[in-house]
């Protein structure tokens, strides 16, 4: 009984808004409206606009409203517009991050990962780490082919950069085990024959100078020692790893590495295995047989 009342209160309130909009319209033209329309009013029409089910259901009402809106003078108009595009951009921000969710298998990686940008900033309220795992199977499996595509590799970096510097704990945790789980497969003690593409291809997403800096920098130091593991021993295979992987993928890892050597030389120390790889790494003859450039290494030992 209370669900009919309750869409009959819905229909009587969609009427209103119709009529009382289309009303506006005709009376009052939208450069009068800051001075014409009351304060009660204003409020009225800037609570509405808060509606993200009218936006999404009756969108010619909803733009009506927001023209109104967006003529409100001052503070008022800033708050409500203001918080109307945090709503509207948190909404579609949902809604990207269920049709990847929904649609991942079907989908191809450039419409995918550009879905995943958008979903990001909904993930600390919808929490579904699926979405995660989602995201880095695209990344390990599919960028491998689209790696020369400079637009889609921004996208890409700039999403695994958002996903392990996640504000949320939990998040940026579960951002780094899967990324752990994916440098263990490839480039592993056990090498991985079943994966596709060359050696070491998968995590080729990983293989950038700004995620390499995301986890020496914030990673390896982290208050979290969960995500203080996982950057070691991610790091720890990456520095290990030339002869499992293919020569362009060692190049691609040097081409990485270089920016990192200020950060990583700080836990260069005997006392933990990451320091030792550190140390053998950066030692002038090692170096030259890892193709890393001598006048790199001879910075960094003076």
């Amino acid at each position: 009984m209370s669900n009919n009342f309750d869409r009959s209160d819905r229909a009587i309130h969609l009427h209103l808004l119709y009529s009382s909009t289309e009303l506006l319209l005709k009376l009052i033209p939208l450069n009068k409206a800051d001075f014409v329309i009351p304060r009660p009013l204003k409020n009225a029409l800037a609570s509405i606009l808060l509606d993200s089910a009218l936006a999404r259901l009756y969108p010619n009402i909803h733009e009506t409203i927001f023209q109104f809106v967006k003529e409100f003078g001052g503070r008022f108009e800033t708050d409500s517009v203001t918080k109307y595009k945090e709503i509207q951009s948190l909404s579609n921000s949902f809604t990207a991050a269920i049709r990847l969710l929904r649609d991942h298998k079907a989908l191809s990686f450039v419409p995918a990962i550009k879905l995943a940008k958008d979903g990001v900033p909904s993930l600390e309220f919808h929490k579904n780490l699926d979405f995660i795992a989602i995201v880095v199977s695209f990344c390990a499996n599919k960028l491998p082919v689209h790696a020369t595509e400079d637009a889609t590799l921004e996208i890409s970096i700039e999403v695994v950069l958002n996903l392990l510097a996640h504000g949320d704990s939990e998040i940026s945790e579960e951002m780094y085990k899967l990324c752990h789980k994916r440098v263990i497969t490839a480039i592993g003690t056990k090498l991985n024959t079943s994966g596709s593409g060359a050696p070491g291809s998968q995590v080729l997403f990983l293989l950038q100078s700004p995620v390499l800096i995301e986890i020496c920098l914030h990673g390896l130091s982290n208050e979290n020692k969960q995500i203080q593991k996982y950057s070691n021993d991610i790091m720890i295979h990456i520095l290990k790893c030339k002869i499992l992987v293919s020569e362009d993928i060692w190049n691609q890892v040097v081409q990485a590495l270089i920016p990192t050597l200020p950060i990583l030389t700080c836990f260069g120390e005997k006392n933990s295995t990451l320091g030792r790889s550190i140390i053998s790494t950066l030692d002038p003859d090692a170096a030259k047989s890892l193709n890393i450039p001598s006048i790199e290494v001879s910075f960094y030992l003076l």
